[in-house]
């Protein structure tokens, strides 16, 4: 579908020109338009081309979901690209992020110069077309950030409620020094050496950072199994012993063809054994630190995960080309020592009955969970039982 949106979607009088919209319906065709746009757009990892090419080949794909990539353009010149999904379900279809499911903040692409000048009627307006065109019940698009280099998010007019949790992000504009005095009173520093110490007392350590495909898939299987020990433990679901979400994680990490990884994983070594690993990606100006894993052995007490992070934004203080730090989505206590807490939108709206039905149910179950985590009391209580239905499984 490509031409200039009428009605309510039109660009208003006085603008530069009409906003014309141009979909994709597979993602091979997407590509040439796709990476050239991503070189001058906002940056977004988890909407990155080099990612959501292998996660729809190995996981998408495999759910039925179809793509449906929509440029808006002016004139010639793209100034958003939305990587966007239908996906039926008992309820109807659903218009959703493309990934959404393993992914972090979902903004969109959009380009820097555009974002004042992009007429909010006109964006909104494109967003009800494509739904209508692609026959959905109900748009449901989550994780989007409300401010967007500064201003209003192009979506944010759009009926939205908040997201269930927030993401965490943090600056790396200083030397680490400075940075570690100004997240880190002296008791939290003084806590922070004595592990370095008693994990260097288990033996030599080192950052391992694998090279070769052999190299990556070896220390993948690390972070896999280490997902798994965790999740025997804790009772929170390894998502990523998925094989086709392994594959897609592969396939990222290594890079294809001529195009380098999009990803990068490392590892925690002492005395010979990976203690912790994360994988991480560069997404702009952003350290986007994607997700980590840690051994269930006699490291533990000395925080092996927590001291991997703090080597990576040692060596990321060190980047002049990085200057924000990004933990992701997800409340846990360690985020809280070097970053910040930036609340997250779901923007949501029915197109028919069923749609109406869909958004009111997925809309009860995300203020349930916002309720939970909020909750001084029945969030611990949760991760309790949690932890007991592990073991009773076990």
């Amino acid at each position: 579908m490509t031409g200039p949106l009428t009605g309510p979607g039109r660009a208003p009088a006085g603008s530069d020109s009409p906003l014309t919209l141009r979909v994709l319906e597979t993602l091979a065709e997407a590509t040439p338009l796709w990476t050239a746009f991503e070189r001058q757009a906002t940056p977004a990892l988890s909407q990155a081309h080099d990612w959501l090419i292998p996660w729809y080949a190995h996981v998408g794909n495999r759910l039925g979901h179809r793509p449906l990539i929509v440029i808006g353009m002016r004139d010639t010149t793209p100034v958003f690209l939305w990587p966007l999904a239908r996906v039926d379900g008992p309820l109807g279809v659903t218009l959703e992020w493309l990934g959404a499911a393993n992914g972090n903040q979902m903004p969109g692409l959009w380009c820097p110069d555009s974002l004042n000048a992009l007429p909010a009627q006109a964006v909104t307006g494109a967003l009800n077309e494509v739904a209508r065109t692609a026959g959905a019940d109900q748009v449901r698009l989550v994780n989007v950030p409300a401010m967007l280099d500064g201003v209003p998010h192009p979506l944010a007019g759009l009926p939205h409620r908040p997201s269930v949790s927030a993401v965490h992000v943090g600056p790396l504009d200083q030397p680490y020094e400075a940075l570690l005095r100004s997240r880190h009173d002296r008791d939290a520093r003084r806590k922070l050496d004595k592990k370095a110490k008693g994990l260097a007392r288990l033996g030599p350590v080192s950052l391992v950072e694998p090279v070769s495909p052999d190299e990556i898939r070896a220390l993948l299987d690390v972070f896999t199994a280490q997902r798994d020990a965790r999740a025997r433990t804790s009772g929170i679901p390894n998502v990523f012993a998925d094989a086709g979400l392994n594959a897609a994680l592969i396939a990222a990490l290594c890079g294809t063809g001529a195009r380098p990884p999009v990803l990068q994983i490392v590892g925690l070594e002492v005395a010979g054994v990976i203690r912790a690993t994360y994988i991480t990606g560069r997404s702009g100006n952003r350290l986007c630190c994607y997700a980590n894993s840690i051994a269930q052995d006699d490291s533990l007490p000395f925080s092996p995960g927590v001291q991997l992070l703090t080597l990576l934004i040692r060596r990321a203080a060190e980047d002049p080309n990085l200057t924000l730090l990004d933990l992701g989505l997800g409340d846990e206590r360690y985020k809280h020592a070097w970053t910040d807490p930036e609340p997250l939108i779901d923007i949501g709206f029915a197109r028919s009955a069923r749609g109406h039905l869909a958004l009111q149910s997925a809309t009860f179950l995300s203020a349930l969970k916002r309720r939970v985590r909020a909750s001084r009391h029945l969030w611990p209580l949760y991760r309790r039982l949690r932890k007991w239905a592990a073991r009773s499984e076990g």
